[in-house]
C-alpha cells in the first residue's frame, strides 16, 4: 500500500506549467520513500460528504480539467487537474492597432487539487499552482492554518503577522519582521485586532521534515509534506494532532474569537440578525470587510466584477458598502449573501483574475450582542468574543468615559415642531456657552491632505479641539473618532496645517497662539437622537473599538482625550 492507486499513468500526458507548481504524477504519488518533504499549500474541508462537493461545480465539466478517483495509501482520494486558457485579451487589439499588426495573446493557468479522505473522518485538499481557486469555498476550514501555527509556531521567532482592525474602516495590515520577533516586537494585544495570518518558524512532532521549518498560516496551512504516500498520511495525522493540543500560552491571545459552527442554532439566529441589518436602511452598524485570505499574494485590485445579479458588468477599485448593498435582494437576504459574488483583477479589463469567485458574506462586517454575548461576523464566519476580552473592552470604555473634563457642553435643544436643532446649530450655542471659537465645517486643504479635514467644530480657550456628534448608530460615532484622531496627528505633524488653522482662528475674531505644536487635549461631545442617555455600555460595539483605539493612540502621543455626553431634549427641572 505504499503507492497511491489511480489511472495515475496517463497524468505525465497531461501538459503542466511549471513542475514546481504541479508536481508530475510520477514524482507526487509514486515517490520512494525518504524523498525529501516539499513545501505544500494545504486546506482542511468540512461537511464535504462526496469528493465532488468539495469542487467547485464548472470545474469538474470544464474542457481541460479532468478528474481521477484514486487512492493514497489505504485512503481514497481524487485528483483534479488541469489549465485554463482564456480567450483571446483584450489588450491584444490595443496594441495591435498601436503598431499596425495582428497581436495574439493568451494566459494560461495551470491548477490542480488532491483531495484525501484520511482517518477521523477529515477531508484534506492539497493544492498546486492556482489550485484553490477549485475549492468549494463553503467547505474550508475557516482559520484552520493559523490555528495550527498558534500551537507549533516558535513565539520568539515570528515572522510576519496579518492583521485586520474591528471598526468600521476594515483596516487590513501586514507587518513583517524577517529576523523574527515575539508578539509585542510587532505591536499586537491593542482591542479590535483580528490577527489572520502567521508566520514563523515552528516544529510540528511526527512531521517526517524532523526539523523546524517555516510555517504559514491562515485559512490554509503552508508545510512540508512527504511525496511517499505513507509518509504523508502519516504527516497529515501528525498535523490533526497538533489541533487537539491548547495554544502557546504567548499565542493564545490570538485566540480571543472562537468560531460558530454554520449550521448551529447561534448561527441561524445571528443570520436573522443580519438579515434584518442589511435591510434597514437606517442601520449603519454594516460595514465593508476585506477577505484577505482568499485574496492570497497575487496582486492589487485594479477592477471588480459582481456575479449573479444582473449582466456581468466591469467596475473599477474595489467593493464598496454601496455596491454590496445594491445588490442584495430584499425578500432573499441570506440567499443572496450566498449566491452573489465578487471577483478582483488586477487590471482594469477584468481580464487578470487574483481572486476566485468571493461570496458577498464574506465581504460583510457586522458585530451584534445575542443572548448577552458579543459576537462579530468576519469572513462569512461568526465568531464569539472571549468574555474576559469583551469585558476588559467594556471597563477600558468605562474608564475612559470616567475621565472628567473641567467644562461642561450645554444639553442639545428640544426639537419643537418644525424646527429641528441641527448639528451646526448646536455647535453655534456650544462655543458661545464654553467661551470657544466656532470652527464647525471650515475645511483645511495642505499638500498632505488635498481633500481637507475639519480642525474641529469648537476650539476652547486653552486650545482643546472639540468634536460633536448627535448619533443615531454606529458609523457616525465611529467617524467622529477617527475625525478627532485624523485632525490631532495631522496638526501635530504638518506645519502647513497649523499656519492654516491659525489663518481661520485670527479669521474668527480668536487669539493664533491657541494653535500649538500639541493640542492640549481632545473631546467628544455626544448626544443621542431620541433622547436617549449616553454611557460607555450603550456605546455601539464598533464605536467602542474605535474608541478605545482612538485614546490609546493619542494618549501615547501625550494629548488627553474625553467623552463629553451631552444631555439631549428638554433642560431638567
Amino acid at each position: 500500500m505504499g503507492d497511491a492507486l489511480c489511472s495515475a499513468h496517463r497524468f505525465c500526458l497531461v501538459p503542466q506549467q511549471d513542475p514546481s507548481d504541479i508536481p508530475r504524477t510520477e514524482s507526487y504519488l509514486t515517490t520512494r520513500s525518504g524523498s525529501r518533504p516539499t513545501p505544500t499549500t494545504l486546506y482542511r474541508l468540512t461537511d464535504v460528504g462526496d469528493f465532488h462537493n468539495a469542487i467547485r461545480e464548472k470545474y469538474l465539466d470544464m474542457e481541460g480539467f479532468e478528474t481521477w478517483e484514486c487512492t493514497v495509501g489505504d485512503c481514497p482520494a481524487v485528483l483534479i487537474q488541469g489549465h485554463i486558457e482564456t480567450e483571446r485579451t483584450k489588450w491584444s487589439g490595443r496594441v495591435s492597432k498601436i503598431i499596425d499588426q495582428e497581436v495574439s495573446a493568451r494566459n494560461t493557468t495551470a491548477a490542480a487539487v488532491l483531495l484525501i479522505r484520511a482517518e477521523r473522518g477529515v477531508t484534506w485538499a492539497l493544492s498546486y499552482g492556482m489550485g484553490f481557486f477549485l475549492l468549494e469555498q463553503a467547505h474550508i476550514d475557516p482559520g484552520f492554518g493559523q490555528r495550527v501555527a498558534i500551537r507549533a509556531a516558535d513565539s520568539e521567532n515570528l515572522n510576519s503577522l496579518t492583521r485586520k482592525t474591528m471598526d468600521d474602516r476594515a483596516k487590513v495590515d501586514r507587518s513583517s519582521i524577517p529576523s523574527g520577533a515575539q508578539l509585542r516586537g510587532f505591536g499586537i494585544g491593542g482591542f479590535g485586532e483580528l490577527v489572520t495570518r502567521l508566520v514563523a518558524t515552528a516544529e510540528i512532532p511526527g512531521l517526517s521534515i524532523g526539523k523546524s521549518f517555516k510555517l504559514r498560516g491562515a485559512d490554509a496551512l503552508s508545510v512540508p509534506l512527504a511525496q511517499n504516500p505513507t509518509e504523508l498520511l502519516s504527516d497529515l495525522a501528525a498535523i490533526e494532532d497538533v489541533l487537539a493540543k491548547p495554544a502557546i500560552k504567548e499565542l493564545e491571545i490570538l485566540e480571543h474569537l472562537v468560531a460558530i459552527k454554520k449550521s448551529s442554532d447561534t448561527a441561524t439566529k445571528l443570520d436573522a440578525l443580519l438579515a434584518g441589518a442589511l435591510v434597514d436602511p437606517a442601520n449603519s452598524s454594516i460595514s465593508v470587510a476585506w477577505p484577505h485570505e482568499h485574496v492570497d499574494e497575487n496582486g492589487t485590485p485594479d477592477s471588480f466584477v459582481i456575479k449573479g445579479n444582473g449582466p456581468r458588468m466591469i467596475r473599477p477599485g474595489i467593493p464598496g458598502l454601496e455596491d454590496i448593498i445594491g445588490v442584495i435582494a430584499q425578500k432573499g437576504v441570506l440567499h443572496s449573501l450566498e449566491r452573489v459574488k465578487i471577483q478582483l483583477f488586477s487590471d482594469a479589463d477584468a481580464e487578470t483574475a487574483i481572486s476566485t469567485d468571493i461570496a458577498l458574506r464574506k465581504w460583510v462586517a457586522f458585530e451584534t450582542i445575542l443572548d448577552g454575548k458579543r459576537y462579530f461576523l468576519h469572513n462569512g464566519t461568526w465568531y464569539l468574543m472571549d468574555s474576559d476580552y469583551a469585558n476588559h473592552l467594556a471597563k477600558r470604555v468605562q474608564e475612559i468615559f470616567d475621565r472628567q473634563w473641567d467644562v461642561e457642553l450645554p444639553h442639545w435643544p428640544e426639537d419643537s415642531g418644525e424646527n429641528e436643532c441641527h448639528e451646526k446649530d448646536y455647535n453655534a450655542i456650544a462655543a458661545k456657552a464654553c467661551g470657544g471659537l466656532l470652527l464647525d465645517r471650515k475645511l483645511i486643504y495642505t499638500r498632505q491632505n488635498r481633500r481637507g479635514f475639519e480642525a474641529c467644530d469648537i476650539l476652547t480657550p486653552d486650545g482643546t479641539l472639540v468634536h460633536v456628534k448627535n448619533i443615531d448608530s454606529s458609523a457616525p460615532a465611529s467617524h467622529l473618532f477617527a475625525q478627532g484622531h485624523n485632525s490631532a496627528h495631522t496638526l501635530m505633524s504638518d506645519s502647513e496645517a497649523r499656519d492654516k488653522l491659525r489663518a481661520l482662528v485670527t479669521k474668527a475674531g480668536g487669539d493664533p497662539e491657541l494653535v500649538k505644536s500639541k493640542p492640549p487635549a481632545v473631546v467628544f461631545g455626544i448626544a443621542r437622537r431620541k433622547r436617549k442617555p449616553l454611557s460607555a455600555e450603550s456605546l455601539y460595539s464598533f464605536s467602542q473599538v474605535t474608541l478605545v483605539r482612538t485614546v490609546d493612540e493619542l494618549d501615547a502621543r501625550g494629548i488627553k482625550v474625553f467623552v463629553a455626553p451631552i444631555e439631549n431634549g428638554p433642560t431638567r427641572a
